[in-house]
């Protein structure tokens, strides 16, 4: 005999209808609040440069370290062979004794060497001169000289026109221009006074950036010049 569910016809079978989601069951996202995976303003994002940080493949400035007691540089930027001169608070400048010049008395090209606190030689000064500017004008002569470091190679040169150097004469005291090739970086002007001696530093646009005053009295002797701000 048979069963009444054998003659039942297959029916197919019936799949879940999606419904909507209950309400509040998913968040949405709110103006101004930051979003979970969400990149944000103002926050480092992986794979992106940074700023002030390096970079791979970009050159970092070097940066001399100043000593205490050293002179601080408004900037790093100095012509190439001075970088000596930015961690250095002593410098003495020593004439070369010419034994021509001594015994005859005649003016001769003079040569000068400039020493660190210990004493080591950091750069050599050579004048260029006239035979007869300096047999006829002395130490009024205009010249040129050029500051050499060790490797004898010139780092500066330094030229002086005829002046005269008397606190009777103020429109034609002592001046002095420094080049770096054909580069002017500044001067030294001499102010005019009747005691002691003083001079402006000057940068190439004419401002004045340091104060050099000498001693009231001047012997014989070790002479002292003070730089001032």
């Amino acid at each position: 005999m048979t069963s009444y569910s054998a003659l039942q016809p297959p029916f197919p079978t019936m799949q879940q209808i999606a419904t909507a989601p209950v309400p509040g069951a998913f968040p949405m996202p709110q103006p101004g609040m930051p979003q979970p995976g969400m990149p944000q303003p103002g926050m480092p994002q992986p794979g992106m440069p940074q700023p002030g940080m390096p970079q791979p493949g970009m050159i970092q400035p070097v940066i001399p370290m100043v000593p205490q007691g050293g002179w601080s540089p408004s900037n790093t930027t100095c012509p190439p062979g001075l970088e000596y001169l930015i961690v250095l608070d002593h410098l003495f400048i020593q004439q070369k004794v010419e034994l021509f010049e001594a015994f005859t008395g005649w003016e001769s090209k003079n040569k000068y060497v400039a020493l660190n606190i210990r004493g080591e030689t950091v750069f050599y000064i050579a004048e260029e001169s006239g035979c007869c500017a300096r047999l006829c004008l002395g130490s009024s002569r205009s010249c040129e000289f050029h500051l050499f470091d060790v490797n004898r190679r010139e780092v500066l040169r330094m030229v002086r026109p005829y002046r005269c150097n008397s606190c009777c004469c103020p429109c034609c005291l002592e001046e002095l221009e420094v080049y770096s090739g054909n580069t002017l970086l500044g001067s030294v002007s001499q102010n005019w006074t009747l005691w002691r001696p003083s001079f402006s530093i000057r940068d190439a646009s004419g401002e004045t950036v340091l104060i050099i005053k000498g001693p009231w009295f001047r012997f014989c002797v070790e002479t002292l010049f003070k730089v001032k701000c």
